[in-house]
């Protein structure tokens, strides 16, 4: 999940696949876990819940971000300020909430930022900070970043980017690769040239690396005459990628309209959706099986599978679609809030929003009212199930997870604070039985 405006199967494979590293060797063949069993709760019922107060307040900007892995463990992502100084952290939960370990970092996250889990429970982090932020290797010495932890925490590779990339987002495919994307500038060379020499503006760009952090392929997406923004991209069941965003077409329109795009495991692209008469983006996707869902919201007017579905609001409506992996349109369910993180698993779909002060289309809702986050619960034919309201701000939840056994773990803000020097907010991860 990415910047929020005010208007925004993985198989088991041989470790051969991922190349004889010690790193790979130390994680050693994965064990398939039956998972954690929970006490017996209600639905829209908290499993779990983790509070800690200093959290950098970031206004609309994502605050933190979770990954469960297969396993049902939680590793969240998220900047502390205390005392005048910036710690990024890396916490890692179990499936009960407990917590398994921390690495602290003195660094400011100064932009976007992402997190993902792969097979092996490894994590990947992507983002930009002060380039003396150390993750262990020693000082980045540039801004952006993509960073490998062991499922254990410990360090196992880090790679500097460019100053000119805002990274993003992170995936991994079924063999450890790990994908990411975001935008850059002129002279950005993350390993085969430089991404973008057409004009002075930004350029969306998705690049690749292997297990070991070895460079594989990077491209920019856009061209001369428009500006796409890569807001998130997942892997799909044939380790090719599925990237959505905004995308600005100069000639055509002054407003920005949603796309999502499939490329390749090597680059190629595949399949392109847009919808210009929208006025929005995609801020968020997902890949369970064969379906790919994407998150975000619109203004205007949305076409899908030959309906037009008009905005119920000036300030939008949240905007919840699916697709085949070959990129037909199956479904379409509108919020009437903001949607902003998704997460798909176990033909379950489970979506976070903010600003919820209209009716919601759910036959079943828990804890709703008065609150302004809600995490909404589909099936993966995109009946609504239930809503869950998670706090009195939009801030409340800002990314959310869902666990094998169907716990969403939703990290945010609580406890926002006015005082004379700005806010002060407080970490808030836990588990909920959607």
């Amino acid at each position: 999940m990415k910047p929020f405006g005010c208007l925004v199967g993985l198989s088991a494979v041989a470790l051969l696949a991922c190349g004889t590293s010690p790193e790979l060797e130390a994680e050693a063949a994965p064990v398939r876990a039956e998972g954690a069993v929970l006490p017996v709760v209600d639905p829209g019922s908290s499993a779990w819940s983790y509070l800690e107060p200093g959290l950098r307040y970031r206004g609309n900007r994502r605050a933190s971000a979770v990954a469960v892995d297969r396993q049902g463990n939680s590793t969240v992502l998220a900047t502390f300020q205390s005392e005048g100084s910036d710690t990024m952290s890396l916490l890692s939960f179990s499936s009960t909430g407990q917590q398994r370990w921390r690495r602290d970092f003195t660094a400011l996250l100064d932009g976007d930022f992402d997190m993902t889990t792969d097979f092996w429970g490894n994590v990947f982090i992507v983002g930009s900070a002060d380039p003396s932020l150390d993750l262990g290797g020693g000082p980045l010495g540039t801004r952006a970043f993509v960073a490998k932890f062991s499922a254990s925490g410990a360090l196992l590779w880090q790679k500097p980017l460019c100053d000119s990339a805002t990274v993003s987002s992170v995936t991994t495919d079924s063999q450890g690769a790990v994908w990411f994307g975001g935008s850059v500038s002129k002279g950005c060379n993350i390993g085969g040239g430089p991404l973008w020499e057409v004009n002075d503006r930004t350029q969306g760009f998705i690049a690749k690396f292997d297990a070991l952090g070895e460079y594989v392929f990077s491209r920019a997406i856009g061209g001369k005459g428009d500006l796409v923004v890569v807001q998130d991209l997942a892997v799909t069941a044939d380790n090719g990628v599925v990237v959505v965003g905004g995308r600005y077409v100069f000639s055509e329109s002054e407003y920005i309209r949603p796309f999502i795009s499939k490329f390749a495991s090597n680059g190629p692209h595949r399949w392109f959706r847009e919808y210009p008469e929208a006025y929005g983006e995609f801020w968020e996707v997902d890949v369970d099986n064969d379906q790919v869902v994407a998150v975000g919201a619109y203004s205007l007017d949305i076409v899908f599978k030959g309906v037009r579905y008009p905005a119920t609001s000036i300030f939008g409506d949240g905007l919840v679609v699916a697709y085949t992996g070959s990129g037909s349109e199956t479904w379409l369910q509108r919020m009437g809030c903001w949607a902003k993180a998704v997460s798909a698993r176990a033909g379950q779909v489970a979506v976070l929003a903010s600003s919820c002060s209209r009716s919601l289309p759910f036959p079943e809702q828990v804890g709703v009212s008065g609150n302004d986050g809600v995490l909404g619960l589909y099936r993966a034919n995109g009946t609504p199930v239930r809503a869950r309201g998670v706090g009195l701000y939009h801030q409340s939840g800002w990314d959310v997870a869902m666990s094998p056994i169907g716990v969403a773990t939703v990290t945010g803000n609580e406890n926002i604070q006015a005082d004379p020097t700005g806010y002060t907010v407080s970490l808030s991860v836990f588990g909920l039985m959607p």
